[in-house]
């Protein structure tokens, strides 16, 4: 066991997610999508499904680590519970997350990992 779960709540299609993910690699040099256990989407309302995770892998909310890029993706983690990451895709995102609370603000997908560990 690694010492997490990585999942991913997306309003978005999972095979396009998927696609999106194995652009990137991880240091190891393994598609990016490798490091989730879950992708669940057509997700609307992101609240739900992180408390369903939270409870499927025994962990506290708080536990629980929301990357999103649009503000609504902070605004659903912040609501719930979780500890929030925003991409920053956009150069006004950073301001966008800034006022939202999101606990990150990362430009890179590479560090997401990197806050994983460090939040255990």
């Amino acid at each position: 066991m690694r010492g997490y779960v990585l999942a991913i709540v997306s309003t978005g299609r999972g095979d396009h997610i998927r696609r999106c993910l194995d652009r990137e690699l991880c240091d190891g040099g393994q598609p990016l999508s490798a490091i989730f256990d879950r992708i669940i989407d057509h997700a609307v309302d992101k609240c739900k499904p992180l408390h369903e995770l939270a409870h499927e892998f025994e962990c506290e909310i708080n536990e629980v680590v929301l990357v999103g890029d649009l503000e609504s993706d902070v605004a659903d983690g912040l609501r719930a519970g979780a500890q929030t990451i925003g991409v920053i895709n956009t150069p006004e995102m950073e301001e966008v997350f800034r006022r939202a609370g999101a606990h990150y603000r990362i430009r890179n997908r590479q560090k997401i990992l990197d806050i994983v560990l460090r939040s255990q």
